[in-house]
Parts: structure tokens; sequence; C-alpha cells
């Protein structure tokens, strides 16, 4: 029922769809070939059961960047983040945010990809050419400091490849992530900062060049994707962590009105979680245009 319910909706909005009614038969066009924009896996699906599906998909070099969505009866969001899902939908009450998950999915084949304009920077998607820009990023220990598994860790040019192709494809697959911070009047790359996910949140994420430090540019990057999460994503609430040490982000966090929620372990390791929800959000009237190429 639910399965029919979703094809006509989806088809009712000028997508075109094919359904597997058993997961072997899902393996197999997964498997294939074929291009699909999208993939929605129902974990209840006889045969395979949707949480497989995705592990293996995402194993398919072609299925990396393919937006994936799971549904199921069960709260499994975490396990499917992990899985590799892009977005969880509980069956019982999230059927019909579908739609408008898929629609956000696919944002930029519909609309465009997204850059934001804010007084001093600009936050655009990142691009092959920013390998070198990056790897200075990465390879500052100063920068390092309190980032990564392994505090204080560097990366040298190629191991900067393989993430650099992770923040371009994010986007291709969620319809979201981490952008490349621009300085305006200089044209340089100085930092990132985006969103990504953190089990069951939304994370905010940031990082500047060292010569950009104290100036105040880590919490207008920062707000600007509040306000993206909240008004373009429709997000209920937003994470940030970082290291009990690191005093300097905490600030940003709560200069931008987080809070502080709890300590815990998030990729292993001790860290302080700040959040905010929707409706805590003031954007205010700082300067924030956002455009879609």
């Amino acid at each position: 029922m639910i399965a029919r319910l979703i094809k006509e909706a989806l088809e009712a909005e000028g997508f075109s769809v094919e359904t597997c009614h058993d997961g072997t038969t899902a393996l197999k066009k997964i498997s294939s070939e074929s291009h699909y924009d999208l993939l929605l896996f129902d974990n209840e699906l006889p045969g395979v059961q949707g949480l497989e599906l995705i592990r293996r998909a995402r194993e398919f070099a072609h299925r990396q960047h393919t937006p994936m969505i799971m549904l199921s009866a069960s709260p499994y969001e975490v396990e499917a983040l992990r899985a590799g899902a892009d977005a969880f939908l509980l069956k019982t009450s999230d059927a019909n945010s579908l739609l408008g998950v898929i629609n956000r999915l696919l944002a930029h084949r519909l609309l465009g990809m997204p850059e934001i304009e804010t007084a001093r920077l600009r936050l655009r998607l990142f691009t092959d050419d920013d390998l070198n820009d990056l790897t200075l990023l990465l390879g500052d220990p100063d920068v390092m400091r309190y980032l990564g598994v392994e505090a204080g860790q560097t990366h040298s040019r190629e191991e900067t490849r393989p993430i650099l192709g992770n923040l371009i494809g994010g986007w291709r697959r969620r319809g979201f992530g981490r952008w490349a911070v621009m300085h305006k009047e200089s044209g340089h790359l100085i930092g990132l900062c985006g969103l990504r996910q953190l089990d069951g949140d939304i994370e905010l994420v940031y990082m500047l060049a060292k010569a950009y430090w104290g100036r105040g540019y880590a919490r207008e990057a920062a707000r600007a994707n509040l306000r993206f999460g909240f008004e373009e994503l429709g997000l209920k609430r937003i994470v940030a962590i970082t290291r009990p040490e690191n005093l300097a982000s905490q600030r940003v966090m709560e200069s931008i009105g987080m809070r502080h929620e709890r300590e815990g372990r998030y990729y292993g390791v001790a860290a302080i979680c700040y959040a905010i929800a929707r409706a805590e959000f003031a954007p205010g009237d700082a300067f924030y245009a956002l455009q879609r190429n």
C-alpha cells in the first residue's frame, strides 16, 4: 500500500518511477548500468532488507553519488545514515515528507547548485581546481590542531584528493554539504564551512586559514549556514561539536546562538556538543544572498 501511494505521488509530480517487489530484483537493478536520479529503499522489502541494499549500492562506483533514501516502519535512522543513506523517513510519520526530501536531494538538478554571499564572503561549491588551496589548509598543523580523529594530523596533497572528492560529491548525493569559503576582497579560498550528517543530526562544521582568524569570518560563515539549513532545508535543529580545549570554536558557536547541550564521544573522540533549534535562530539583519547556478 505504501509503495503504491508513493509511486502515485511521485508520478503525479512528473517523476518516472521503477519499482521492485523484492530485494533480489532491487539488487539486480542497482548493480546494472541503468541511470537513476535517486534510489528509495523500503527496509521491509522481502529478500534483501533496505539497510543491506544501501550498503551494497554504495560499493558500486556508479552509485557513489546517487542520493538514497530509506523508508522503514522501525526507527533505524542512525543505522540507515551509517549504511550510506542520505535521508531516512519513518513510514508512520514521515511519508508525507517524502516529496519535500526528494526535491531537496534533487535540488541541484531542478534548481541549480546554491551559493551564498555574505558581507565579506562568498560560499561556493568546491571544484577539482581547489586541490592546492585545500591542501594548504589541511596541511597546516595550527589549523588542524583540534580537528580530526587524530588531533593535529595534517594531510598531504594525495591524502587531500579523496577528501576534496567527498566534498564535491556530498552535494550531489544529499543536496547540502560543505562550501569553499571565498574572501570577496582578495578572491582567495580561506576555508570551508557547511553542513554534514552526524548520526541522526545535522552538524555545522567550519575551518579557516590561520591568517584569517580573529576577524569574525568563522561567525559570518557559520551564521549563513544556519540560515541556509533552517530556511532552505527546513531542518528542525543543527548541532556543532568541538574538543573541550578548543575555546575559540566554542565562542563561535555561542556567538551564533547555539547553546551547550552535552558532552560525549563523537567520531570516537571526547567532545562538547552545542545545538540550536529552528525556533531559536534569529537571522538578524546581516547581509545574506542566496542564488542557484
